[in-house]
């Protein structure tokens, strides 16, 4: 898949059919909370879920918190998502689903079963601290799948 926002590819998911990246400087803020108009931000999100159409539905997004709350997406929905209660992680198994996080100075987490689930996870030092890449990974296995066959 060939996405028209500036982007850094993350090696090695695609084996597992799953396209993971990060957007750059050069794609804007995807902030909803900073200074710059909310039209300006929300249109980088239109942006965003138009250039993953080919491949994805739906996007979710959530106001994160810095915590260890992962949400799980099935396929009962289209569109952009975007939970306002606070999550730093996102999980699915519904193929057509991309996940996205938000980033300043913490740290994605990538996470793919060869079964097709895949989450995404925001975690900086309280979340880390929080053990929300534990959680993710508990996760999976309470789906029944073996956590030993995740690439993170």
């Amino acid at each position: 898949m060939t996405l028209a926002i500036p982007h850094e590819p993350v090696p090695g998911f695609a084996e597992l059919g799953f396209f993971a990246g990060t957007t750059t400087r050069e794609a804007g803020s995807f902030n909803l909370m900073g200074d710059e108009p909310a039209s300006r931000v929300v249109g980088r999100w239109i942006g965003l879920m138009e250039a993953l159409a080919p491949c994805a539905v739906r996007l979710a997004s959530a106001h994160q918190v810095h915590g260890d709350r992962v949400l799980e997406h099935g396929d009962a929905w289209a569109g952009w998502l975007r939970d306002t209660v606070g999550a730093d992680g996102h999980l699915s198994a519904a193929p057509g689903t991309a996940l996205a996080v938000s980033l300043a100075d913490c740290v994605p987490i990538f996470i793919a079963h060869p079964s097709g689930a895949g989450a995404l996870l925001h975690s900086g030092w309280k979340g880390t601290a929080a053990r929300i890449v534990l959680r993710a990974i508990s996760l999976f296995g309470q789906r029944g799948l073996a956590v030993g066959d995740l690439l993170v």
